[in-house]
């Protein structure tokens, strides 16, 4: 990090920092004040101490040392910005006495003055013990004085009731992420230990040892913790819940800005950029646009973040999907045989860059490299620039006597290791990551109600050509040959090819509805045998007995059929053409998702009784109907589709039997409504050939011989 433990605390980083390790004890567990000021160890305040990292520069015995500050968090009121002023003025003994309104402080020992301590008497009873009221468990206003920065920067989190319905619902951070005794896993629940529970973050890997000790979305729902409700996913198949996080469907969008491309190789040139090592670091957001992050966090602050709506990137972390954010970056970095690549500090990239602003001749190759897609910030991207960045930090480097034997400058683009505007090879990332050069962040923030959770509207939200989860345009590379982003599919990060992810949106945008328009067309078809019979019955066109019968009538009754017909028809095409009165008249998409099993079984049981009844009609003249075969292939076609399809589904959810080829079970939802797609087909045409016999059957009443059977 290029920081001596001293430098450490005086900047940015000691603000989050309660105090304790590596702000009290050196490396070899000793307290620096304690052993600064013993003249035995000849340690001298400001001076270079031997260069060792915990004394260099330091001034730990005229500054004291920042001990855990427990009322940090637990102290209503704590006021973190005397404490800040304290650090600042390196006053570290008495920044815990200002933050907690004890005493006032004056004078400085960053400017080498006498401090003066005023103890405020009223906070101290007549014994001289402190009277305040201790917070057992922190707010979240506590959590987010650090947290709120730090996590809009790496993730684009943003705390606001509005945008999560936990936070809206009233829950703390500490209700999710408690500690101590409060906490439920056995590995922080021990008495004198004060860890936080935390999840699993592929992005860190800090106490990896304690992951997942956090309440997780089952723990808190299933059991109606803190009043969640239970939840319930009806019309999901229930391996989908083993494979599909919970927040891949709760967090379909993002409301902050994240950084998606992270590069660290020239000037970012945006406004109210901080003059300081990072003025080489541009951020690029979701959308691709340069983002000026330190100059935004100055200006709006972490609680007015701007919003930049986006769809998470979807990815599998330890056999979930997961919504995540995967950093790309691009730096320069130094290779040297036997060790993992190191990255060129900041100082001297930006010394160099400073350099040649006041000089361009100074560097002549760093003139090579443009702006080649126009959107005001320099990117390395052809050869001709890979070659001139690397030349120009070796020369560097070298002008200000860096030893570099044995070493070589490279530029490091994703997995890409380039060693020349030639020379390159690949490292390996994780399926999660773009590289392993940069932080990978798992979503669970931001969570929304059901009512706006994937799958709300039914299989669609995920399984249509237009849904994110499998067809969303994810970013590979930020900046080609060329300058253009390069592409990929959804579905190639998940590892599920793309033929079987347009399978899916098949089946659900089209074989579906069409099950569900066969379904009406056989309600249809129906109501007009029975309609057809009641008009028999009735005589509405003479006697149907006998010789008596009117030659007309079958001809008429096929008119009367045709009209019924025609009528349901153009109202079935209606109400598909309106989405919304077809599930006002009907019932909706999700209740069919929720009682397709029901349905299918309905199928399956119409489909075999209307193969029971398939008779062959034989006229005087001894007559085959010839559609008969032709409707005993697809019901069969369909009762078998069903059978496989629906045993393959059954064997694996409902008994947990893992099949070699995970192909072949996606396959089979989709075989499966085939099938049922199939036994409608042929149920629709059974009835059409019912109805379309009883003419037939009426004209050939007259003359039926009574040693014969006609069967419908």
């Amino acid at each position: 990090m290029d920081l001596t433990s001293y430098d450490f605390m005086t900047q940015d980083c000691g603000a989050c920092h309660p105090g304790g390790g590596p702000a009290e004890l050196d490396r070899n567990g000793k307290r620096y004040d304690l052993h600064a000021a013993d003249p035995a160890n000849n340690i001298k305040g400001g001076a270079d101490n031997g260069f060792d990292g915990d004394y260099y520069k330091a001034k730990w015995a005229e500054s004291g040392v920042i001990e855990a500050d427990c009322l940090l968090c637990h102290l209503p009121g704590y006021d973190k910005k005397s404490r800040e002023a304290q650090r600042a003025n390196l006053n570290y003994r008495w920044a815990a006495s200002a933050g907690a309104g004890f005493a006032k402080i004056t004078g400085a020992v960053k400017n080498g003055e006498n401090l003066c301590i005023q103890y405020d008497k009223a906070r101290f009873d007549e014994k001289g013990c402190l009277k305040h009221q201790i917070a057992p468990e922190p707010g979240t206003s506590v959590c987010l004085w650090c947290h709120g920065e730090t996590d809009w920067k790496k993730k684009g989190e943003v705390y606001e009731p509005r945008k999560d319905v936990h936070l809206n619902a009233g829950l703390r951070c500490v209700d999710c992420h408690p500690a101590g005794s409060r906490a439920a896993d056995e590995r922080i629940n021990k008495p004198g230990m004060h860890q936080f529970a935390k999840g699993d973050d592929p992005g860190s890997l800090v106490r990896d040892d304690l992951d997942d000790t956090m309440e997780g979305c089952q723990g808190c729902h299933e059991t109606r913790k803190h009043g969640a409700p239970l939840p319930k996913h009806a019309g999901l198949p229930p391996d989908h819940l083993e494979t599909i996080s919970c927040q891949a469907c709760h967090i379909p969008w993002r409301y902050g800005q994240s950084v998606l491309v992270h590069d660290s190789t020239a000037d970012n040139p945006l406004p109210r950029h901080p003059a300081t090592g990072k003025k080489i670091w541009t951020f690029y957001g979701q959308n691709l646009r340069p983002w000026n992050f330190y100059g935004e966090k100055d200006f709006f602050g972490a609680q007015n973040q701007p919003t930049d709506r986006f769809r998470p990137q979807l990815a599998r972390y330890k056999g979930k999907i997961y919504p995540v954010n995967r950093v790309y970056s691009l730096w320069v970095g130094i290779e040297e045989q036997g060790k993992p690549l190191d990255m060129v500090w900041m100082q001297d990239l930006r010394g160099m860059w400073a350099s040649f602003e006041k000089d361009p001749a100074s560097f002549p190759e760093l003139q090579k490299l443009k702006d080649d897609n126009g959107d005001g910030v320099t990117e390395i991207n052809s050869p001709e620039e890979i070659e001139a960045i690397i030349k120009s930090v070796t020369a560097w480097l070298e002008s200000k006597k860096k030893p570099m034997d044995g070493k070589g400058i490279v530029f490091v683009d994703g997995t890409k290791v380039h060693r020349s505007g030639t020379e390159s090879y690949e490292v390996e990332a994780l399926p999660h990551e773009y590289t392993p050069y940069a932080s990978s962040f798992k979503y669970s923030h931001g969570v929304q109600p059901a009512g706006a959770a994937l799958g709300s509207g039914g299989c669609t939200d995920c399984h249509s050509g237009g849904s994110h989860f499998f067809f969303q345009a994810v970013m590979q590379r930020p900046f080609g040959a060329d300058a253009k982003l390069q592409w990929q599919a959804q579905y190639e990060l998940l590892g599920i090819s793309g033929s079987m992810a347009e399978l899916g949106a098949f089946r659900e945008e089209t074989l579906k509805p069409a099950s569900f328009f066969l379904t009406l067309l056989a309600g249809a078809m129906a109501l007009i045998w029975v309609l057809s019979e009641l008009i028999l019955t009735a005589g509405f066109f003479g006697s149907t007995a006998g010789a008596s019968t009117p030659a007309a009538v079958p001809g008429r009754l096929r008119a009367v059929q045709g009209v019924i017909l025609m009528a349901l028809l153009l109202s079935v095409v209606a109400l598909f053409s309106n989405a919304a009165m077809l599930e006002y008249v009907t019932v909706s998409q999700r209740f069919l998702n929720s009682t397709h099993a029901a349905f299918a079984g309905l199928s399956l049981l119409l489909a075999m009784a209307a193969m029971s009844r398939i008779g062959v009609f034989r006229g005087k003249s001894g007559g085959v109907l010839v559609l008969d075969p032709v409707i005993r292939v697809i019901l069969a076609a369909g009762i078998l589709a069903i059978a496989i399809g629906g045993g393959t589904m059954f064997l694996k959810s409902g008994f947990r039997v893992v099949f070699p080829f995970a192909g072949w079970v996606r396959f089979s939802y989709t075989l499966f409504d085939a099938g049922v797609f199939a036994a409608l087909s042929g149920i629709v045409l059974f009835l059409g050939r019912a109805t379309w016999l009883l003419p037939v059957k009426l004209a050939a009443a007259p003359q039926a011989d009574s040693n014969k059977e006609t069967t419908i």
